[in-house]
């Protein structure tokens, strides 16, 4: 390899990695191209993510009841606003509305 240290590998973390949250045995590990362990890390860590929000859900699902039930609250409070993400909502006017519902027709032979 290149001196330069953009282009190394740290092996010794890469095989923490690869040993313990990824569950692989050594000759698993070392018969994968870089390309293949790159791969699964970045599986490994949708997955991670998704655990993740569910685990967020479900607390602020619990809090939000916790919350409504205490009847301390002028409005209610839902999961989304714990957790701060908005619901998206699309509002279409009624010429795009009327577009798509013509190709929709359209498609499936309704005249």
């Amino acid at each position: 390899m290149n001196d330069d240290d953009s282009l190394s590998w740290n092996w010794d973390e890469l095989q923490k990695l690869a040993y313990g949250p990824l569950g692989m045995k050594p000759n698993e590990f070392w018969e994968l191209v870089p390309s293949e362990f790159l791969l699964l890390v970045d599986s490994y860590n949708e997955v991670e993510e998704r655990k993740w929000e569910i685990y967020q859900q479900m607390l602020a699902w619990h809090a939000a009841n916790i919350m409504n039930a205490s009847g301390n609250l002028k409005r209610p409070v839902s999961v989304e606003k714990l957790i701060g993400k908005k619901k998206k909502t699309k509002k279409m006017d009624k010429e795009i509305q009327k577009k798509k519902l013509d190709e929709l027709k359209k498609t499936f032979g309704f005249n």
